[in-house]
């Protein structure tokens, strides 16, 4: 038989060739493309969360301000008016209360 063609050898080192090449041209073309799609959107992530947990602290901020408003004007006008403040609680307790036992008769 004659050997005119490549040689077993040459032919191995060829295909090994052509698949490392595959194997650059798919990181070059693929992998790395993605991977950096992927960073970019992980830094958008984390700013899109930052931002929105500036957000809520400033509300809860506002929030708390409110509140502690709210009290003061209460606590202020229980103490300026006590027997009103007695009065309005007793009434509120009787009106519950009277809810309460409707409600547990069904």
């Amino acid at each position: 038989m004659s050997t005119s063609g490549p040689s077993v050898d040459t032919l191995k080192r060829d295909v090994r060739t052509l698949a490392d090449d595959t194997m650059k041209m798919a990181q070059n073309r693929f992998v790395e493309p993605a991977m950096d799609a992927a960073q970019r959107a992980s830094v958008q992530a984390r700013k899109a969360l930052e931002q929105s947990r500036d957000r809520m602290n400033q509300q809860l901020a506002v929030a708390e301000r409110y509140a502690a408003r709210g009290y003061d004007q209460t606590t202020t006008w229980i103490s300026a008016n006590p027997l009103a403040a007695v009065g309005i609680a007793v009434g509120a307790g009787l009106l519950l209360s009277s809810i309460f036992r409707l409600s547990s008769r069904r």
